[in-house]
């Protein structure tokens, strides 16, 4: 394919914000454009699958692909993982279970809860849960979601930002990113961008080390969020359908009118001028933005 058309794809330029399993979607996604060879992209797909726990997603790959062989796992070192894989999760299995069987009593986590006692301290005090129980959830949520096992990693992760004491904090923001990372690979947009939404607060009223690292969480959030954005339901522009639907509006909300966001963006990120500026023509929003771009001199400054 011409470079002429190949110059506009980003992929590049956004994967260092990304998860593994998102670029993997990507790369597959790209596979149907014809963009790139078959055999380029499988490549790619091997290498990042191979960093993950999704094995049988790789023997899949590497029964159907016609990469040269070496780029392939053998066989032997595949069977190896799967058994690492499966003992890892059964060990997970038995040392969770019994905060995730307390966890089944709905009646008393409400009870604890309201009395503030819902923390890892007084249920290893008052009910015999293993103090390391919360690192174990947030460290099985991790090795499902690298399974793809998304709906075993949110119970996890589920329980966990319940013994968080506040919704902020860099605990409850690593549960958080889980949770969302969880949600956009099962497609789930609607829970996906309640999860933004929880995420952005918890970003903004958490004190960070350094102003760095709260640039870097503002990066990545605006390159996660893409995905939500375009897949929420778009509103019908002739209706007074709920603005919640409405993903490009919503972006334009969050990020383009939110003065720490849309400076990110001017600092870290200005290839997402390429989807807020889609935002704004397919939206009624053109005169906000445009009096906001006037008063920011933004494009000109990029």
């Amino acid at each position: 394919m011409s470079k002429s058309v190949t110059q506009y794809d980003l992929t590049h330029t956004l994967s260092p914000n990304l998860d593994k399993q998102f670029i993997y979607r990507i790369l597959e996604y790209l596979k149907t454009k014809n963009l790139y060879s078959n055999e380029e992209l499988n490549i790619q797909i091997i290498k990042i699958i191979q960093k993950t726990n999704m094995v049988d997603v790789l023997a899949d790959l590497a029964k159907s692909s016609t990469v040269k062989p070496e780029f392939l796992p053998s066989p032997e070192s595949l069977k190896q993982k799967r058994d690492a894989v499966v003992k890892q999760m059964n060990d997970y299995k038995t040392s969770l279970a019994p905060i995730v069987k307390l966890f089944e009593d709905q009646t008393l986590i409400k009870s604890l809860a309201s009395e503030k006692k819902l923390n890892i301290e007084y249920l290893s005090q008052r009910h015999n849960i293993p103090k390391d129980s919360a690192d174990q959830l947030l460290l099985s949520s991790r090795f499902s979601y690298d399974c793809g096992s998304y709906t075993a990693a949110i119970d996890s992760l589920n329980i966990y930002k319940q013994l968080q004491p506040e919704p902020s904090g860099q605990n409850f923001l690593s549960a958080q990113w889980g949770k969302l990372a969880c949600e956009i690979s099962r497609r789930n947009w609607d829970s996906a961008f309640k999860d933004l939404s929880i995420l952005k607060d918890a970003i903004d009223n958490t004190t960070f080390p350094q102003p760095a690292i709260l640039l870097s969480q503002r990066t990545w959030f605006i390159h996660w969020s893409l995905f939500v954005f375009f897949n929420l339901e778009p509103a019908n522009t002739n209706s007074n359908s709920n603005p919640n639907s409405n993903g490009r509006v919503q972006m334009i909300n969050m990020i383009f009118q939110d003065e720490n966001y849309l400076n990110t963006v001017q600092t870290t990120c200005p290839h997402i001028l390429r989807y807020l500026a889609l935002c704004i023509i397919t939206t009624r929003r053109k005169k906000t933005v445009v009096e906001g771009v006037d008063k920011e001199y933004y494009f000109g400054k990029t």
